[in-house]
């Protein structure tokens, strides 16, 4: 179910989902969501449809395009429909220009306003988006927005012809604001106000409906009932605005909230009330609406039957509002760009399907809440409960032979002290380097803390049971467990690390026992402040300077590829270490020479590196196109691999030999490549971690262009076109351009070109 923040969806929780069900749209169709923030309950008319979002931003990344200038007061401008009215409005107002018409609350998208046909700041004069006069329009993925250079307004306690917009005031009062160059015809007492302030703090004003224990409500009715309605529904006002031209009469609407527990007396108001309405746009009830307002009678709580077990989590969960104020810090909405995956878009989807998808455990969704619900807990929750558990693979490489020797030494250097278990996990992936540096500072710190020992037992190529966890599949999470227990128990282990916090965490949670992670065993000695503490190990209680979610191991979501995301400050979790490409706390003990390791770590800067293989591909496989085009004829003998593995060795000629040229060329790369190749094995963990990111990236936008070149290439057979065409044949194009980058091709371009 697709839950908004209208009153409507708040009742959702009062009634039996399947009462609606029976009556939703079960059309296949296409639905475009913003944020979900809209307060007219639309969105729960949809069952089963397919979600999509529309673009936030310019390809140039920017939010706003001049389209045309209308006189010298307003002009009209593009925004892409997705966009956030906030961001919206901040740029226009580097512009000198305000949207002349646009909600009072800016958490939720333009083309959600425009859709919905709002009404707002500038309701006065500007009414509705659409009556008489179409204020903004919209045109597939692009907003049409009309703009003025309303940046200074004029405040008056009097109605005025020239008002741009009237608020109502706590107290039942009107104030009106006017555009400043109409000063002069304005004959009350006055003062002036700056418009981007006036706009920041009704934005202020509205947030403050949001808050735990209470939902927002918005009324919409005849001016002359506001004060009635007010009084009637009894609700914690805090913001009102008049609308007046460009509607069909003179509205007033008023914002607040009210108890949950309230919500059915809303329902009866609005049963006694039919011209009032819950919304602030021009519209009617329709089907869904009717049947919420008929069957809500007490707010009795329904938890659906396969969620009775998990009841406080649902409690809670349908305790959002739908605010929007957690969208951007979700990563799993920043890659998707879809609502469905982000916490309001799970927790609505809780009513009717059965199969929950895994979040990454982030908590600032959590810390951005402003109604206080335990977010991470409840998404971490909701998988157990799935029909059929989705099958997530983490890579756990057994460590290699300096490791063993590491821990040899360890044995012989310490044997009077009691032996933990040290639990590898994936950081031999994902971490290697720690995983040495974890050794080598125990090495060199024999004396530590009472209850802990330097000497360990390695416990390698074993899974923590993380990825079966998140996914909900416990049964199968408590079997990895199960072997770290028992093996401890054997060797009569005093304790065990982990090097990841997901793998601590989930030890924790079902063994039984407590482990200790070996951030707590070297954080005394870690001088540098800026550390990185990811989801799960702020889910064990540890803070630090940054918090950023990598979202854990994986590359892509919903088949959204992740976002090149470098950084260079100190990391806890392997995941986090590979996924920013950075180097952890714990590799800061890997080498004598800590000075030059660190100075590799500024200098290189993998970003840059990544741009200029990013481009070196792309450049190498419109190189290739006559020659693979000669090569098509091996499609009808040989078949698609045939062709596959023939032009991958082509491709992979010209990356080499552009790698070099764009290496060779690029000083500081160049530069940066010959400080840090001495560090070898630091070396060949960056390419590693850069090469799978790399294979991650999409490339369909080149592909494009490469089977348009070999189809215009002298060197395709006439007779080969058809194939060219086809839709096999871009499969096999993409296929060569994820197989021609290796470690192993840019390690030797890099090398050779470091040289030169």
């Amino acid at each position: 179910m697709i839950l908004d923040a209208s009153i409507f969806s708040r009742a959702v929780k009062f009634l039996d989902a399947n009462d609606l069900k029976k009556i939703q749209n079960k059309e296949e169709g296409e639905v475009v969501l913003g944020r979900l923030t809209s307060m007219a309950g639309s969105t729960l008319q949809y069952g089963g449809v397919k979600v999509r979002s529309a673009p936030d931003k310019f390809e140039d990344g920017k939010v706003v395009r001049v389209k045309k200038e209308i006189n010298s007061v307003f002009s009209q401008v593009e925004v892409p429909s997705g966009a956030k009215f906030k961001n919206v409005v901040e740029e226009l107002n580097k512009l000198g220009l305000f949207p002349v018409l646009f909600p009072v609350y800016l958490n939720g998208t333009v083309g959600g306003f425009i859709a919905t046909n709002g009404s707002g700041f500038g309701s006065y004069r500007f009414g509705f988006v659409n009556y008489k006069k179409n204020v903004h329009s919209l045109e597939n993925d692009l907003a049409y927005l009309t703009v003025a250079k309303y940046t200074e307004v004029i405040e008056t306690k009097d109605e005025n012809f020239y008002a741009w917009s009237g608020i109502i005031q706590d107290d039942g009062s009107l104030t009106f604001y006017s555009p400043a160059f109409y000063s002069s015809l304005i004959r009350s007492d006055k003062s002036s106000v700056d418009t981007w302030k006036l706009v920041t703090e009704v934005n202020d004003k509205a947030s403050r409906s949001v808050k735990r224990g209470y939902v927002p409500l918005i009324i919409r009715s005849t001016i002359e009932k506001v004060s009635k309605v007010r009084s009637s529904l009894n609700m914690e006002y805090n913001l009102g605005y008049v609308i007046n031209y460009n509607s069909p009469m003179k509205y007033g609407v008023i914002l607040g909230s009210i108890e949950e527990s309230r919500v059915p007396e809303v329902f009866s108001f609005l049963k006694e009330n039919p011209d009032v309405y819950p919304w602030p746009s021009l519209q009617d009830y329709n089907e869904v609406h009717k049947l919420i307002i008929s069957k809500v009678k007490k707010a009795e709580i329904k938890v659906p039957k396969r969620l009775v077990r998990m009841r406080n989590e649902f409690e809670e969960a349908m305790r959002c509002v739908n605010c929007g104020a957690c969208l951007d810090s979700c990563i799993s909405f920043k890659v998707t760009k879809n609502p469905l995956y982000s916490p309001p878009g799970r927790f609505g989807r809780m009513l009717n399907e059965t199969n929950a998808d895994y979040c990454f455990g982030c908590k600032e969704c959590e810390d951005a809440c402003p109604v206080d619900i335990p977010i991470s807990s409840i998404t971490e929750t909701l998988p157990k409960y799935n029909e059929e558990f989705e099958k997530l693979f983490v890579e756990t490489p057994k460590a290699d032979l300096d490791v063993k020797h590491l821990v040899s030494d360890l044995e012989n250097k310490y044997k009077n002290r009691p032996v933990f278990l040290l639990f590898a996990g994936c950081s031999t992936k994902y971490d290697p380097l720690g995983l040495k540096g974890f050794l080598g500072f125990l090495s060199s710190n024999g004396n530590l803390p009472s209850g802990l020992s330097p000497r360990v037992f390695l416990m390698d190529g074993e899974c923590c049971g993380f990825a079966d966890y998140i996914s909900g599949n416990e049964t199968e999470a408590k079997k990895y467990v199960e072997k770290i227990k028992v093996l401890k128990d054997q060797l009569g282990a005093q304790g065990v690390y982990f090097l990841c916090p997901e793998g601590l965490y989930v030890y924790n949670k079902l063994s039984g026992d407590k482990g200790v992670l070996a951030y707590d065993v070297v954080k005394g000695s870690v001088q540098d402040g800026e550390v990185h503490a990811g989801c799960w190990a702020r889910k064990l209680g540890i803070e630090g300077k940054y918090s950023e979610c990598a979202g854990i191991w994986t590359m892509t979501y919903k088949g959204k590829s992740f976002p090149i995301n470098v950084k260079n400050y100190s990391t806890i979790c392997p995941f986090s270490t590979w996924k920013f490409g950075t180097t952890s706390v714990y590799s800061k003990f890997i080498v004598k020479d800590m000075d030059r390791q660190e100075e590799s770590k500024k200098t290189f800067n993998d970003t840059d590196l990544l741009n200029v293989i990013i481009d070196s591909i792309n450049r190498s496989l419109l190189a290739a196109a006559d020659e693979m085009a000669g090569k098509v004829y091996f499609w009808k003998s040989g078949g698609s691999q045939y062709f596959i593995l023939i032009s991958s060795s082509i491709a992979k000629k010209y990356f080499y030999k552009i790698l070099f040229e764009n290496v060779t060329k690029n000083k500081e790369v160049k530069d940066a490549t010959r400080e840090i190749i001495v560090n070898k094995p630091l070396f060949d963990e960056k390419i590693k971690s850069i090469s799978e990111i790399i294979s991650h990236q999409d490339f369909s936008s080149v592909v494009t262009e490469l089977q348009k070149k070999i189809l215009e290439s002298p060197n395709l057979e006439y007779s080969m076109s058809d194939v060219v065409k086809s839709k096999e044949f871009v499969e096999a194009l993409n296929k060569i351009s994820m197989s021609i980058v290796s470690p192993t091709i840019i390690s030797d371009a890099l090398a050779e070109a470091a040289y030169i």
